[in-house]
């Protein structure tokens, strides 16, 4: 019995550290596909005079829950706010999928981008609360390494979904990861 616990004990740092990593890689994908899927899904949309506004908003957003997002991490515990944080990313994803106009389409990207920056401030807390010595370290280097790949896989992505299928698709075929 007891070494079934101390095996549960050594999963729980690695579980945690891919699960950071792969939410840190789901935002950075998100920016990317944003920015890459832009002008079709504004002429779409017939939004072309609102580029201005549909980037600004997802970066306002996003500034808005950094500080926000500090603040959750002091007052509740990580893993339902990860699990908030996540669903909420994928559901403004989601929103953004299926909007019939730029307005719907930006109260999607709102809540995507604040989600994707609640995300960023409590993905360092749980890597602060929730692991030590060598395993901190990695994770944070695996997550800054994240926006690598993510700047070269968003756009390929992007293009690839938004060619094959159309840019409603590429919005929400990445989120099962």
């Amino acid at each position: 019995m007891v070494r079934v616990i101390e095996v549960g004990a050594r999963k729980r740092p690695v579980m945690l550290a891919a699960s950071l990593v792969a939410i840190e890689l789901v935002s950075g994908m998100q920016g990317y596909l944003t920015q890459t899927i832009l002008p079709i899904m504004a002429a779409d949309l017939q939004a072309q005079s609102a580029y201005g506004v549909i980037t600004a908003v997802g970066q306002i957003a996003t500034f808005v829950a950094l500080p926000v997002g500090a603040q959750l991490v002091r007052r509740y515990r990580l893993p339902p706010l990860l699990m908030l944080f996540t669903a909420s990313l994928c559901a403004g994803a989601a929103i953004c999928a299926l909007a019939p106009t730029v307005e719907v389409y930006l109260v999607g990207q709102v809540l995507r981008a604040f989600a994707g920056g609640c995300l960023a401030t409590v993905s360092i807390g749980a890597v602060a609360v929730g692991l030590t010595g060598r395993a901190r370290q990695l994770t944070l280097a695996l997550i800054q390494g994240t926006w690598i790949v993510s700047s070269v896989l968003g756009p390929v992505y992007a293009a690839a979904a938004t060619t094959l299928l159309s840019w409603r698709w590429a919005m929400v075929l990445y989120l099962p990861v």
